[in-house]
C-alpha cells in the first residue's frame, strides 16, 4: 500500500472537502485521460502543487504558470479566455 498523500479536489470547477488519496490512486490519476490539480490543503489559499498535462491543455497556461496559484484561481483559468 503506498503513502498517503493530503489534498484538495476539484471537480467541474468546484472545490471538494479535503481527501485523503494513496500514491497509488495518484499515479493512476496521472496516466489517466483526466484533467486535474492538486492542491495543499495545509496552506492557506490552497495553493496548486500539481497540475496534470491535461488540465494545462485544458486552460491554455502552462504547468508553470498554473503551479502554486491559489485553488480560488482556478475558475479565473478556466473562464479567462
Amino acid at each position: 500500500m503506498g503513502a498517503i498523500s493530503e489534498c484538495i479536489a476539484l471537480y467541474h470547477g468546484r472545490e471538494i472537502t479535503v481527501l485523503l488519496f494513496s500514491d497509488r490512486f495518484i499515479d493512476g490519476l496521472v496516466i489517466s485521460d483526466c484533467s486535474f490539480i492538486l492542491a495543499n490543503a495545509q496552506i492557506v489559499d490552497y495553493p496548486i502543487v500539481y497540475c496534470n498535462d491535461g488540465f494545462s491543455k485544458l486552460v491554455g497556461y502552462s504547468r508553470a504558470e498554473i503551479m502554486q496559484k491559489p485553488c480560488s484561481s482556478v475558475d479565473l483559468l478556466l473562464y479567462s479566455y
